[in-house]
C-alpha cells in the first residue's frame, strides 16, 4: 500500500514529531493516528502543550491513538510526582474515561495497548496513593 510505504519512509528518516506534524498539515489524521500508535516511545519527550493539541484534534475519529497520548501526558505527570499539575492529569483522566468506549471499540486495536478498566487498574495498582490526584477525577 502506497500510504503505509509512505508511512515507513517517514519514521524511518525523519524526526517522529516532525513526521506527525507532517501528516497533521496535510489533513491525514489517519497516518498521523497510526504513527501515534506505532511509535508510542517517541512521544516521552516531547512537549506536553503540543501533545494535548494533537490529543484534542484526534479524539473525534481517532480515539484509540488519543488514548495513548492522554496516558503518556497523565503518566508523565504522575510518574514524575509533580502534585502542582494533578488537576490537568485529572482532566486527562477524565478525557480517558470519556473516550474509554471508541477507544476499547477499535477494531484493529494493538494487544499492547491496555483496555480502559484494565489500565485504570494497573494505573491505581502505580499511583492508588495519591489520594490528591484521585479526589480530583469524576
Amino acid at each position: 500500500d502506497f500510504t503505509l510505504g509512505i508511512l515507513n519512509k517517514a519514521s524511518i528518516q525523519a524526526e517522529p514529531m516532525s513526521v506527525l506534524r507532517m501528516f497533521l498539515s496535510v489533513s491525514r489524521q489517519d497516518l498521523a493516528a497510526h504513527f501515534v500508535i506505532d511509535n508510542q516511545h517517541a512521544w516521552l519527550a516531547a512537549s506536553d502543550y503540543t501533545l494535548q493539541t494533537i490529543a484534542k484534534s484526534l479524539e473525534r475519529y481517532h480515539p484509540l491513538a488519543a488514548t495513548v497520548i492522554y496516558r503518556i501526558l497523565m503518566e508523565n505527570i504522575l510518574d514524575n510526582n509533580r502534585s502542582k499539575e494533578y488537576s490537568q492529569a485529572a482532566r486527562y483522566f477524565d478525557a480517558l474515561d470519556r473516550l474509554s468506549a471508541a477507544s476499547d471499540g477499535t477494531i484493529d486495536r494493538p494487544t499492547n495497548i491496555d483496555l480502559h478498566a484494565t489500565y485504570c487498574a494497573i494505573l491505581r495498582s502505580r499511583h492508588g496513593r495519591k489520594a490528591s490526584f484521585w479526589s480530583l477525577t469524576k
